[in-house]
């Protein structure tokens, strides 16, 4: 991921998701102390996304992360520690072969790091499925490692613009989780019919192989006239002359929702096309590296001063491949590079970046923060407590995937050439605001991004400015971001923009509308006072809250609020009347 600049013309984080009754409560309480703000709904949305139709420029996000957004990343126990394997965690003693084999040998087990210093001086590699790391905090459990990739694994490369570096300048993590980035599949079948996105059915040549509720992977691959390169683009590709030889694909992970014949049903919208210049298949996703997480600790790296752009030495976090991956509550510090997701369907919540290293002459103190790399992948709850030359990143295999309520020092929404298709910035505090879409990436490789890249509800200290045309094509979409003076005249053709203040846009946060919209089909009982439908809920202390009900749990009734919070909440903790609620939805 080589990078030659574009610079476009002149809080703590949210709450987590899984926040308390409490807090969601003091939240409303201090919300209904401000002044009212007249709120305002995008003409792509509408009023609880009555104005989204299927053949909308506007994508559909909400089977970003985990399991397709379904439920959160687990919270597993330890089942045996490192310590078992001989780590010290004393700051002193190297602990990297006593970690290696406790991966070995209690892989497919969460392990536990007690709190403590581990130093590690090699690569930590979760490959084996269900295999979890977790610590007992980032402020507690640190890993400090004192090497970088390039001096553990050496591997040259250079830029798109000739000049000597390191493969580990864009890519590679210290921790990397899973063997494969998750782009392959079995059993692949022909798709015999034509289909239109925002469709979601289409016949195949032979759909025995397939059954309900099985994921899928559906890919079209460009035809010697770069067709799809010119559609994905809408039609603006800007200069693809160093795209290479090889063939453009694009694909997306889907489920079945229904098999009639040999006519396959999807329980979602099809992102592009099914042309049969562009050979469309399926196949079975069947991805082995999947459940494999990490949770609950910090990765350190020596406070030695930032060289420079391309000149890292691989001092980075982590990497995430496969499927149904995760990491949560993990902070990086001093690295070159944050974090890489390339899978499908992965969920990085709660990722911090900070450091303490001299910056670079440029300012920044790393290349890559968070680069999300993958096919319907989710950053969720983070901060960017420093600057990179690329705070986030999109690029090529960027698909459908959503960077959602975080903050950042001065934040770069780096699109990164290669086209990025249909991702979504929701509910971001930009800082500054003074390098909103600074962006890398090859020239030669197409405009910055293609088509669907969406900005939702983006604010800053500062009013900042749109980029420029050769940002992106038509079907690019800003609406809620605390720009400039923007004239409908001075818009590249095909673009959409709403100027719409981001503290009165409802909803704010466009993932989360659209995961609820999609988890709100009516349920048995719904209008007849059933777990349907959102019902208040008040404390022992007399806090009410509305929120729908979700069964109860070991750790409480299971709520989730308008904004589509969702929380465990103590039953002993409820009014007699709400506790008796519960109960009554429950069964």
């Amino acid at each position: 991921m080589d990078c030659e600049e574009y610079h476009p013309r002149p809080l703590a984080i949210s709450d987590r998701l899984g926040a308390t009754f409490a807090s969601c409560v003091v939240g409303l309480i201090f919300y209904l102390a401000l002044p009212p703000v007249a709120s305002a709904q995008s003409s792509l949305w509408g009023e609880d996304g009555s104005a989204w139709a299927t053949d909308s420029i506007l994508p559909e996000f909400s089977y970003a992360g985990y399991h397709r957004g379904d439920q959160p990343p687990p919270e597993p126990k330890a089942e045996v520690s490192v310590t078992d394997f001989g780590a010290k965690g004393d700051g002193e003693t190297d602990d990297t072969e006593a970690l290696r084999r406790a991966l070995r040998e209690a892989a497919g087990k969460t392990i536990g790091i007690p709190a403590g210093t581990y130093v590690i001086s090699g690569r930590l590699d979760l490959f084996d499925p269900n295999t979890v790391l977790v610590g007992e905090g980032p402020e507690k459990t640190i890993l400090r490692f004192t090497r970088g990739l390039q001096e553990i694994e050496p591997a040259s490369a250079t830029t798109g613009g000739g000049m000597a570096t390191t493969q580990w300048s864009w890519s590679g993590g210290l921790i990397t989780l899973g063997k494969s980035s998750g782009n392959g599949g079995s059993g692949t079948v022909a798709i015999v019919s034509e289909a239109r996105r925002g469709e979601s059915a289409f016949e195949v040549e032979n759909a025995d192989a397939f059954k309900v509720g099985e994921a899928l992977l559906v890919r079209v691959t460009d035809s010697s006239e770069r067709t799809l390169l010119d559609y994905v683009h809408r039609g603006r590709t800007g200069d693809i002359s160093r795209i290479g030889t090889q063939a453009f694909s694009i694909s997306q992970p889907v489920t079945v929702a229904a098999i009639d014949g040999q006519r396959v049903t999807l329980d979602q919208r099809l992102r592009f096309d099914l042309r049969p210049e562009w050979s469309p298949v399926v196949s079975r996703f069947d991805n082995p590296s999947q459940e494999i997480g990490i949770a609950e600790f910090t990765i350190a790296f020596p406070e030695r001063p930032y060289r420079g752009h391309w000149m890292e030495d691989g001092l980075n976090g982590f990497e995430i491949r496969g499927a149904n991956n995760w990491a949560r509550n993990i902070r990086v510090r001093n690295s070159d590079s944050g974090a890489f997701v390339t899978g499908t369907w992965c969920t990085v919540d709660g990722l911090v970046l900070e450091s303490d290293r001299e910056a670079h002459e440029s300012g920044n103190t790393g290349h890559h923060g968070l680069t999300v790399q993958g096919r319907d992948c989710l950053a969720t709850n983070f901060a960017i407590e420093t600057r990179f030359f690329h705070d986030i990143t999109v690029s090529n295999n960027s698909v459908g995937s959503v960077i959602s309520r975080g903050r950042g020092v001065d934040l770069s929404l780096d699109h990164h050439r290669a086209a990025p298709y249909e991702n979504l910035f929701t509910e971001i505090d930009l800082g500054e605001g003074g390098r909103v879409f600074d962006s890398g990436g090859t020239s030669g490789k197409g405009l910055h991004t293609a088509s669907g890249a969406t900005f939702w509800n983006l604010d800053a200290k500062n009013r900042f400015p749109l980029p420029g045309a050769e940002f992106g094509p038509p079907g690019t979409i800003f609406v809620g971001v605390n720009a400039g003076t923007v004239r409908s005249s001075d818009l590249p053709e095909g673009w959409h923009f709403e100027k719409i203040r981001p503290e009165s846009l409802q909803p704010p946060n466009l993932h989360l509308a659209q995961l609820q919209r999609r988890r709100s089909a009516p349920a048995s009982g719904e209008g007849t006072g059933g777990a349907g439908e959102f019902h208040s809920w008040t404390n022992s202390e007399g806090n009410t809250l509305e929120a729908r009900f979700h069964g109860l749990g070991p750790d409480g009734a299971l709520l989730e609020t308008r904004d589509g919070r969702r929380f465990a909440y103590p039953l002993e903790k409820l009014d007699p009347a709400s506790r008796a609620l519960a109960r009554r939805l429950a069964e």
